[in-house]
């Protein structure tokens, strides 16, 4: 399986002086701390690629033309597309590429796009944050109808949540008509707010 870290790397004041995918290609090669063993290439269209093999490091670099930006004028931009089969390889780089990008060359304004990385890591705790979650509401349903009776909510919940679950009603259609939802509308940190 393949992961993929892609980012979009803006100079909007002109502080990194990089224009090409050629001169950030060298500006990333510099760095001892983020390779073992490059490789360099760039393609006829001016896309800059590193390889690092004994990484499990593929690196690619575009230019992304800003021409048409409407309110900010757009000194360079650039994708950056990093893929690897290993998921430990890849987990540590995107750091040290993002350090390196903000520190070293002056990118300020970074955004990523895709990181497999927290999403294979997401999938993979959520379950266990969803159990809890269910658990706790399980709990202060029980302890509040016991302790209060069945106006807990409108006794505990302050009104920012009781406007939160009231703007979310209609997004549930299927238990809402038959069930009380307003534990179920809230957020995970939100539940820390009854009392």
């Amino acid at each position: 399986m393949s992961f993929i870290f892609e980012l979009l790397a803006i100079d909007a004041d002109g502080k990194t002086s990089i224009t090409k995918a050629s001169s950030l290609g060298h500006g990333l090669l510099f760095s001892e701390n983020i390779w073992i063993n490059p490789n360099s290439s760039e393609s006829a269209d001016g896309a800059q690629s590193i390889v690092d093999t004994e990484q499990d490091i593929d690196l690619k670099i575009q230019a992304v033309d800003t021409s048409s930006a409407l309110n900010d004028l757009i000194d360079a931009a650039f994708l950056i597309r990093i893929k690897s089969d290993s998921f430990e390889n890849l987990e540590s780089f995107r750091h040290k590429i993002l350090v390196h990008l903000n520190r070293a060359l002056s990118f300020r304004n970074i955004r990523i796009l895709r990181d497999d990385i927290s999403t294979d890591i997401a999938n993979k705790i959520y379950p266990k944050i969803n159990k809890v979650e269910n658990l706790l509401r399980r709990y202060l349903v029980k302890f509040f109808t016991q302790k209060i009776g069945v106006t807990w909510w409108d006794v505990t919940a302050p009104k920012s949540l009781i406007e939160k679950v009231n703007s979310r009603k209609n997004n549930e259609k299927v238990f809402s008509t038959l069930v009380e939802t307003d534990v179920t509308l809230i957020d995970f940190d939100d539940l820390g707010e009854l009392a």
